[in-house]
């Protein structure tokens, strides 16, 4: 693994598959030192791919300079039909996309092709970057292969997912939160920053790695408290379950900052009273006392609370905003 992580990263990820863990998977292989790419319509896979510096192979859409890499598959994209999904990986595979132009040939002379508007959802994450648009050549930017793909794919549907896919790019898509945007409107999660990252936590807290840290100082003590913590995250997983002692739900929740992952738990009392604010992906604060059992860092938590509005933008542009509001979940 060290020597080769984007090549365990990519085999971790397809374990995970497209479950609720895939955006702590991303964000491992970002703290390994990783690139995060987007899926790409000339990668020829619906999985995830994996690239160490100096590997053999190369990847099929196109790397980074430097250092390893992880491309996003296909298959992680939200809201495309499965056919289409296929279709664009076979397709990429047999016969790489040499232009914006070929690949609309190609995608409405076959009917199990992506429509599109599928076809915009990949572009706006990034899936159709390097693509040349034949009348104006290289390099064009997103803007313009959005713009030149509804010129090029006439249509008379004025269907919602329609408007969606062709509304606008907003913002410098060079810019790492607009970016953001984008994929965690399409993928659910972002390859190009951890989520938490849009926002601007006020107050003192610790952080994940921050957590692991003192949980260490007692690694030789089968248990120990750690006092009151205050921590910041995004939900990555959640179990419910009914306590042995009185059969009343509880709960048990990942949650995850750019540091890493926290583990905390909502005991019966504590769970009938937050569970309602723990809609959504957050970010939370989480806020409980926080305990060290063989080794572990576990959080009990007394109160979650999503953040403010005033906190939900760290970076004040409007355009980030509008884009912002437009996430589901967030």
């Amino acid at each position: 693994t060290a020597h080769r992580p984007a090549d365990h990263q990519d085999a971790v990820g397809e374990e995970h598959g497209s479950s609720s863990a895939t955006p702590e998977y991303v964000e491992e292989a970002r703290r390994l030192g990783l690139r995060i790419l987007p899926p790409h319509v000339n990668a020829g896979s619906t999985r995830s791919g994996g690239w160490s510096s100096g590997a053999l192979a190369a990847d099929p859409a196109g790397g980074v300079e430097g250092g390893g890499h992880v491309r996003i598959g296909l298959s992680f994209l939200r809201n495309v039909r499965e056919t289409a999904v296929r279709w664009m990986s076979e397709e990429g595979a047999h016969c790489p996309f040499y232009s914006l132009e070929e690949f609309i040939a190609r995608a409405r002379g076959d009917g199990d092709g992506p429509r599109r508007w599928e076809a915009a959802l990949l572009l706006r994450i990034g899936g159709f970057d390097g693509l040349p648009i034949e009348s104006l050549g290289e390099p064009v930017s997103r803007v313009e292969l959005l713009e030149a793909l509804r010129d090029l794919w006439p249509t008379n549907s004025k269907a919602r997912a329609e408007e969606e896919a062709f509304r606008p790019l907003t913002g410098d898509m060079e810019n790492a939160a607009v970016r953001a945007c984008e994929e965690l409107a399409v993928l659910g999660f972002s390859p190009s920053m951890h989520p938490i990252l849009l926002f601007e936590a006020t107050g003192p807290r610790m952080s994940a790695v921050n957590l692991r840290e003192r949980a260490f100082e007692f690694r030789n003590e089968e248990n120990a408290h750690l006092g009151t913590v205050r921590l910041a995250g995004v939900k990555v997983t959640g179990k419910r379950t009914r306590a042995k002692s009185d059969g009343r739900i509880m709960a048990f929740y990942t949650f995850s900052d750019d540091t890493g992952t926290f583990e905390a738990v909502f005991f019966p009392q504590d769970y009938a009273l937050l569970a309602t604010r723990l809609r959504g992906a957050g970010p939370f604060w989480v806020e409980g006392e926080a305990s060290v059992e063989l080794g572990e860092a576990l959080v009990e938590a007394k109160r979650v609370t999503p953040f403010t509005v005033e906190e939900r933008m760290r970076i004040q542009e409007p355009k980030v905003q509008g884009l912002m509001r437009g996430v589901e979940g967030v």
